[in-house]
């Protein structure tokens, strides 16, 4: 599995209908606008942001994994209007011996409706698979969270089974855990909706020194682990 690819460049991702990109700074206002819905927020395993310090907070934790090669936050915007995001996607859990990848995501009710939502889930998982090597790629649910699960079947992913009050998960001490997998063989054919071009630049050197303000999100102590 080719990490760098992930870590010391900067994907870019232009499909047909949506545009896939690093979250930056310059996402604050569109991560809020997302981070503040308690709808969306409902089975996070955070919960909904208060004020916009909690999405720059969030940025800034993204941009210390990314750093730290642990990982990586996307920020997703349709074509229609590339100034409005419609939702991000974080990649973790890289496991280079197995080829294997966590995937994490949340989108606006309207890109899921539209099939943007999809699309743009096709484009990461076609990236991934294909460029960076993954074969495993996992997203694990709420087992209420019947709405992000059929996202996840949208884009080819396939419910593997609940674990029953297997993990804390936000204020839940034992909550029960849907898995879904895509493996690198269940990818979907390539159609018009999923062409992407990516668009790969070497990643500016990265600043010294960490954000020790910020939990390692990677540690099962930490309160919102990134899952």
């Amino acid at each position: 599995m080719k990490t760098e690819m992930l870590f010391e460049y900067c994907p870019f991702l232009a499909g047909k209908t949506v545009t896939v990109s690093r979250a930056s700074v310059f996402d604050t206002d569109g991560l809020f606008a997302l981070m503040r819905d308690e709808s969306l927020y409902r089975f996070e395993p955070e919960p909904a942001a208060a004020q916009a310090a909690d999405a720059e907070r969030r940025l800034r934790e993204a941009e210390r994994l990314f750093r730290d090669k642990k990982a990586v936050l996307f920020s997703v915007c349709g074509h229609e209007d590339l100034g409005k995001m419609i939702g991000w996607v974080q990649i973790d859990g890289l496991d280079p011996k197995l080829d294997r990848a966590r995937l994490r995501c949340v989108f606006t009710r309207g890109s899921a409706a539209s099939g943007l939502a999809t699309a743009a889930l096709r484009t990461v998982a076609r990236y991934l698979v294909e460029k960076v090597g993954v074969n495993r790629l996992e997203a694990m649910t709420r087992a209420e969270d019947e709405a992000k699960q059929d996202l996840l079947l949208s884009a080819g992913f396939q419910k593997e089974g609940v674990l029953r009050e297997s993990r804390p998960w936000g204020n839940l001490p034992r909550a029960d855990i849907a898995i879904l997998a895509l493996l690198a063989r269940d990818l979907p054919a390539e159609e018009p909706e999923d062409e992407a071009v990516a668009e790969e630049t070497p990643e500016a050197p990265q600043k010294d020194g960490l954000l020790s303000d910020i939990p390692d999100f990677e540690e099962p102590e930490s309160r919102f682990p990134i899952l």
